[in-house]
């Protein structure tokens, strides 16, 4: 019988603080401190302007370079409305891809590597799931994680993000539709609402909220009693 498990990335595999946020102040900081501009006040700016923001508009022709030249021009956008001038917000955005897939901006959950060996063991495929940037595979072979995985379905070489069926479905016909499987994230909506809407078992892990998930789990390695 084929099995699988589809693997959200940040949030599920590897936790990051404040990944895009973060990285945002950071550049701002080091580009113009003066501003004396604080993580709050990035955050509600990140709140609206991205593919994930809006999953159920077209956004097909987002791939690749052209995903990232939608997310920089928001990046530059964003440093505009907090205050700095023309020429700084261009070359904070023109630093804003090296730094988001800076693989010191990741740290692996204690258990993750245990639960994808075990799940292999159980006889399942590991397959990411993500919605995320294109160079998403290489900074996971970077991260050491990639060769744990037979397959990634990403939002951004597909341009179609999550909760859509049609990245799912992807995801079921990259996997040879398997008899057996789950989708594990930490979205609710996201990960959850996704997998349910195809049918497919879904794994709440890390957040302690309100959801229609199958299971939920404080830790990866408690999913060892459902395989």
């Amino acid at each position: 019988m084929k099995k699988a498990i589809f693997w959200d990335f940040d949030g599920t595999l590897v936790y990051s603080d404040h990944l895009w946020s973060g990285s945002l102040l950071r550049l701002i900081t080091a580009e113009a401190p003066q501003k004396g501009i604080v993580l709050d006040e990035v955050r509600e700016h990140m709140k609206t302007g991205f593919t994930w923001h809006t999953p159920f508009d077209d956004h097909s022709q987002l791939k690749g370079e052209k995903w990232w030249d939608n997310i920089l021009d928001r990046m530059k956008e964003i440093c505009l409305l907090l205050g700095l001038d023309n020429v700084t917000a261009q070359m904070v955005a023109d630093r804003m891809r090296a730094e988001i897939t800076d693989i010191k901006n990741y740290h692996i959950y204690p258990d993750a590597v245990e639960m994808l060996l075990f799940a292999r063991e159980k006889g399942y495929k590991n397959y990411i799931l993500s919605n995320n940037y294109p160079e998403l595979e290489s900074v996971m072979e970077k991260l050491g994680l990639a060769d744990f995985f037979d397959g990634f379905t990403v939002s951004a070489v597909l341009g179609v993000d999550k909760p859509r069926k049609e990245i799912f479905e992807h995801a079921l016909k990259l996997s040879d539709y398997p008899e057996c499987c789950f989708m594990v994230g930490d979205n609710p909506y996201a990960d959850i609402e996704g997998a349910n809407s195809v049918d497919i078992p879904s794994v709440l892990v890390h957040k302690d909220v309100k959801s229609n998930a199958c299971y939920t789990f404080e830790f990866l390695s408690d999913m060892k009693t459902i395989l």
